[in-house]
């Protein structure tokens, strides 16, 4: 590709991509856009993108790295990537020194916790959203745009997502985070005695909004002295459990909606100390008997 406009900016070149995947792009995806584009590239903003090159990546990279996480500092450089690449310029991303990569310090709920949350959220205006993120492992934006007629009293098809846009209203989109997302669950004992018993007063099986339930979701935590769990972190726990259970990874991977496995295995499948020392105490117990 030849670039035509040789003064065209970074930002210029930046509002331009943005603007030409409004209608491709999902809300949430723009809305992440949006937030790079007011907070993170002020000193490359004014630079004409021929002028780009791999030192002046670098040094806007060594600049901002103090701000952000590395996962972050890797979501913004790929959007430098496309942004230049748009326009054809395609320097060696991979000079580019990040960040080293930190493992999150997820906050999950044990096998103790998940009864316990079963229990302090029943009979409450947030048991079925909570349910439906522990037992079936749920995104709580799935949650939010499930519908009476997506259920038929044995399965639920999960379809589409309700998720902030831009300008941080919620915005319902048809289709899933992946293609993977799109699929019909078997709906457990549990969460169809809820469904079947409950009044159908919209459209959605769970009216109220996103924040609404995990405001109420952490206010129950802090008043039984458990940690203040999100709901997504319900979704980790579901993973988990699969895990300790041995559903094998592509059925695990169905039900969770995900489309690798490494994202499975590598972000949503937590260990339980319980279990861990189960399996120290069958090593431990075998090479004593060894060495007998």
């Amino acid at each position: 590709m030849i670039l035509k406009n040789k003064k065209l900016t970074f930002a210029q070149a930046l509002e331009d991509y943005i603007s030409s995947k409004d209608n491709i792009l999902s809300p949430s995806s723009v809305r992440g856009y949006r937030a790079m584009q007011r907070n993170c590239f002020n000193d490359l903003n004014n630079i004409c993108i021929v002028d780009f090159n791999e030192k002046t990546i670098q040094r806007w990279v060594n600049k901002i790295a103090p701000q952000y996480a590395p996962k972050t500092l890797r979501n913004q450089l790929g959007l430098v990537t496309v942004v230049l690449h748009q326009n054809g310029i395609n320097l060696n991303m991979k000079s580019v020194s990040l960040k080293q990569k930190i493992k999150p310090d997820y906050v999950i709920p044990n096998e103790e916790n998940v009864e316990q949350i079963i229990k302090i959220v029943k009979d409450t205006d947030i048991e079925i959203p909570v349910i439906f993120a522990l037992l079936l492992g749920l995104r709580q934006s799935e949650i939010a745009s499930l519908k009476w007629e997506n259920y038929d009293g044995v399965r639920i098809k999960v379809a589409g997502a309700i998720v902030p846009d831009e300008h941080n209203r919620l915005v319902e989109k048809e289709s899933n985070k992946s293609f993977a997302g799109r699929r019909y669950l078997f709906v457990p004992d549990y969460l169809k005695k809820l469904l079947d018993n409950s009044p159908r007063q919209t459209q959605y099986i769970s009216p109220h909004q996103p924040q609404y339930i995990l405001r109420n979701f952490h206010k129950l935590c802090a008043n039984n002295n458990m940690p203040k769990f999100t709901m997504h972190s319900l979704r980790h726990a579901n993973a988990s459990i699969m895990l300790k259970l041995g559903v094998p990874d592509k059925y695990a991977m169905e039900r969770l909606g995900q489309s690798t496995l490494s994202m499975l295995q590598q972000v949503y499948q937590h260990l339980y100390e319980n279990e861990q020392v189960k399996i120290a105490n069958t090593m431990n117990n075998y090479f004593n008997e060894l060495l007998e």
